[in-house]
């Protein structure tokens, strides 16, 4: 529906970006959004595992695995997100200003997760 939040990821599906994290935080944030979603963009030797964590969350139906996209699509997949999640662990708001350009650090702040049941896998 046109309601259902739209969350955005893009990066190459590799360990250190932190994509864990992201499914992770879906799956606490569904208990309070149930009909949030998940649009993964990229692809990497992580997917089988990322796809089994979301299965395992029981978020599986609500991640989208959307591969690699054109450049010219990508506009399109972040301008439908509500919102775009960055997890790579030491990623700063200048490091995005300065890899997408369009963005100013104060629209990309340096978040970080405060509860205990959002962590990194072992």
């Amino acid at each position: 529906s046109e309601k259902e939040p739209i969350l955005a990821t893009v990066g190459a599906l590799i360990e250190r970006k932190g994509q864990d994290l992201v499914l992770r935080a879906l799956a606490e944030l569904s208990r309070d959004y149930p009909e949030t979603r998940l649009l993964l963009v990229g692809d990497g030797p992580d997917k089988a595992r990322l796809k089994a964590l979301a299965g395992s969350l029981g978020i599986a139906q609500r991640v989208h695995f959307l591969g690699l996209l054109d450049h010219d699509l990508l506009p399109l997949v972040l301008s439908a997100s509500n919102a775009m999640v960055c997890c790579s662990p030491g990623l700063t708001s200048s490091d995005i200003s300065t890899r997408w350009g369009t963005l100013n650090p104060c629209t990309a702040p340096r978040c970080r997760s405060h509860s205990p049941s959002i962590h990194s896998s072992p």
